[in-house]
């Protein structure tokens, strides 16, 4: 309840007091329609198809008029204003079957009629916290059960105000990423949350190799620009020895957010 409250809140600030109540939110009740516009309309899932239920989803242009997932993962965010570049955003603690992993991502509106996510939107159920510590002074090394890791210090990290104060990665099937993932030729995507959490120092990256790239080939790592709903180079990496594929001396990714690698492109 109280993460929902602050992301209404959110939305206040920007769209003063047509936002729905903490309220209302809370108990599911539909966001009032608008009485024109266009309208987005989707479902959203988790990674095992299972729907994803009372999330909070907003259009970015259309903050004031959300929705909330109903009980087979649907929603419907009305007066979406023709055409444009926008971004869908899933709020994920809100979900009341979760918590999920938060999403942003770009899409180009409708110009003359309604505009329909042909694809589920998929976003993975957050079940298996890494072993963070907030009272260690040095770095720690966090290791999921795939092989991914990241290594920060507690100092350096500031955990967004409304996420779940746990830390999670969470691998992502590339054929059911989010739309951002299709333009970059990923190899490995991950989630990691709190979204948007910052990270003062860039936090060294490890990741799986599953194509098979060769010991000393050149990457790219990707972050989530959330403001654009894209992904962005962050920095450099190459594949070790070990056949691991790791973040460059000095480089690393700045937030916990959705982060991937993919051959250099030079």
């Amino acid at each position: 309840m109280a993460r929902t409250a602050v992301v209404v809140c959110l939305l206040c600030a920007a769209c003063g007091s047509s936002t729905p109540t903490a309220s209302s939110v809370a108990d599911g009740g539909d966001a009032a329609p608008a009485a024109s516009g266009h309208a987005a309309r989707g479902v959203v899932r988790d990674l095992a198809g299972n729907p994803v239920v009372n999330i909070y989803v907003t259009v970015s242009t259309e903050f004031c008029v959300p929705d909330r997932t109903s009980p087979s993962g649907t929603f419907t965010v009305r007066n979406v204003a023709p055409g444009g570049a926008k971004r869908l955003i899933l709020y994920g603690p809100t979900a009341k079957n979760g918590p999920y992993a938060s999403l942003s991502f770009a899409f180009t509106g409708a110009d003359t009629a309604d505009y329909d996510f042909a694809r589920p939107i998929i976003t993975p159920k957050l079940d298996a916290p890494l072993a963070f510590r907030a009272d260690v002074t040095e770095p720690q090394k966090l290791t999921t059960a795939d092989g991914f890791a990241i290594t920060l210090r507690a100092a350096d990290l500031h955990v967004e105000g409304f996420g779940d104060p746990k830390l999670y990665a969470v691998p992502i099937p590339l054929d059911k990423a989010p739309p951002f993932a299709a333009v970059s030729g990923l190899h490995a995507l991950y989630v990691l949350e709190p979204l948007q959490s910052t990270i003062a120092s860039a936090a060294a990256v490890e990741f799986p190799n599953p194509k098979g790239l060769a010991v000393g080939s050149k990457v790219e790592i990707f972050q989530l620009d959330y403001l654009k709903g894209e992904l962005v180079v962050r920095a450099t990496g190459h594949v070790r020895a070990d056949s691991k594929v790791v973040s460059d001396d000095g480089s690393g990714i700045t937030e916990l957010t959705w982060v991937g690698f993919a051959p250099a492109s030079s």
